[in-house]
């Protein structure tokens, strides 16, 4: 796995090189690069794992995050997506806790009708999802590993003026992570956490 994501960092990083000389080209072209956005995000884990303790379920939640998008050209953008949530842990309905979670992710992508008032879009790339102040209540040391994976998203900007546009778009993160209870002897145990991530915000482009 790590092959494939060593594999997946360099092609993203070639295409943005690419990319990059491609906005030198195009930089006497007048239209507006860079976008800040602010968001509502609803964080669903779609948590596949039975092990040793049997079937852990990892809740949904409701955050806010932020965006910041660079245009290469009209057509073309990378776009960071970053936010912070906490999500309820249960185990076999006896076992409560908590965790939170940082989960940015870093996109290529792809708008095909810059401006129409409806512009749809397309995106690709990396997500990086780094956990801590993980609980349980049965007082065990509970740990999850940061993990790295794929991630896409489609939407659409609504533009309201030259500067202001409301999105609404979903992403989907690739996460397949380990988790330890040391105290229980549980020690990496396989866990995906692999997300369905639903957002609705407004962005302001500059």
């Amino acid at each position: 796995m790590k092959r494939n994501q060593t594999l997946l960092v360099g092609a993203l990083c070639a295409m943005a090189i690419a990319l990059s000389m491609v906005s030198t080209a195009l930089a006497a072209e007048d239209f507006k690069r860079w976008s800040m956005g602010i968001h509502a995000l609803y964080i669903n884990p779609d948590t596949d794992t039975t092990g040793a303790l049997g079937n852990i379920d990892v809740e949904a939640n409701i955050t806010p995050g932020i965006t910041l998008e660079y245009f290469f050209t009209p057509n073309i953008s990378t776009e960071l997506v970053a936010a912070i949530s906490k999500h309820d842990v249960e185990i076999d309905n006896d076992v409560y806790g908590s965790l939170w979670l940082l989960p940015p992710s870093l996109y290529l992508k792809y708008h095909p009708m810059p401006q129409a008032r409806i512009s749809p879009f397309i995106g690709a790339g990396v997500n990086y999802v780094f956990a801590w102040d993980e609980k349980l209540d049965v007082g065990s040391t509970f740990e999850v590993e940061d993990s790295f994976g794929w991630a896409a998203k489609a939407g659409a900007d609504i533009r309201l003026n030259d500067n202001l546009f409301l999105t609404a778009e979903a992403m989907y993160y690739q996460i397949e992570t380990e988790f330890s209870l040391r105290d229980l002897g549980v020690n990496d145990e396989d866990i995906d956490l692999d997300s369905w991530i639903f957002s609705l915000g407004a962005k302001y482009r500059f």
